[in-house]
């Protein structure tokens, strides 16, 4: 049987490792994000047409947006633009 300290440790440690990979692919999706409205940008383009996965896990203020042309200049809440 292992000891409750023991446990305890592994408990926060695995928490610790989710926390880090929740953060990791947030920034890489942030970085993504930013390289795309780059390029766009660079290659002229205006406007965009949004679009989510349309499953369960899509934010509802996300899928509200579902479909609609924004300019890509627009400052989107959440952005850090």
């Amino acid at each position: 049987m292992v000891p409750i300290p023991i446990l305890i440790l592994i408990n926060s440690k695995l928490g610790l490792i989710t926390e880090m990979k929740n953060l990791a692919r947030n920034e890489t999706g942030n970085l993504y994000a930013q390289e795309c409205k780059d390029l766009m940008i660079e290659n002229g383009i205006e406007y965009f047409v949004w679009h989510t996965m349309k499953d369960d896990r899509v934010r509802e203020t996300h899928a509200e947006r579902e479909g609609l042309v924004f300019s890509i200049n627009d400052e989107l809440p959440g952005e850090d633009f």
